[in-house]
């Protein structure tokens, strides 16, 4: 399969679950904390964040990458050229909660830049999930941050 026709089939098959198993998946992640979903191979987490503007409590189902104590997240958006409300939210407010198979935690966002990002982007992301780099392409000019949550910074006594 040529690189044109493996991008058409991602980009057709992201719209798809966009669409249809989105909904599927947010039910069934949810019910069972994150511990089965639609795409079994793929290991997502909840992101907890409050809300930028409402300060409300907000949940999100996203791609967490384990790296070590920390997991890198990507604010793809499903490719599209605005960042997800997501994004914004812990942008405004790093001290986020992730949910992963199960077990809740708190993390710092930070998002990553230059080769940090890139090495990022290219060791883990693009590896775990090949169709982001489709949606490099098509979320440009945006350049899609690739987010790390590392474990807050210990309380000072």
């Amino acid at each position: 399969m040529n690189e044109d026709t493996k991008a058409t089939w991602l980009k057709r098959l992201s719209k798809a679950y966009g669409r249809v198993g989105r909904p599927i998946d947010r039910r069934l992640l949810t019910l069972t904390g994150g511990r089965f979903t639609i795409q079994f191979w793929q290991p997502m987490g909840a992101l907890h964040t409050i809300g930028h503007k409402t300060g409300a409590k907000r949940a999100n189902w996203v791609l967490s990458i384990p790296d070590n104590a920390r997991f890198v997240i990507v604010a793809s958006n499903f490719g599209r050229t605005t960042h997800p409300a997501w994004y914004r939210n812990l942008d405004a407010n790093p001290d986020v909660r992730l949910t992963f198979h199960g077990r809740s935690k708190a993390f710092r966002a930070r998002t990553t830049s230059g080769e940090e990002r890139q090495h990022l982007w290219d060791t883990k992301v693009t590896t775990q999930m090949p169709i982001f780099a489709v949606y490099e392409g098509t979320a440009a000019p945006r350049e899609i941050p690739v987010v790390v949550l590392e474990p807050p910074p210990a309380a000072s006594s």
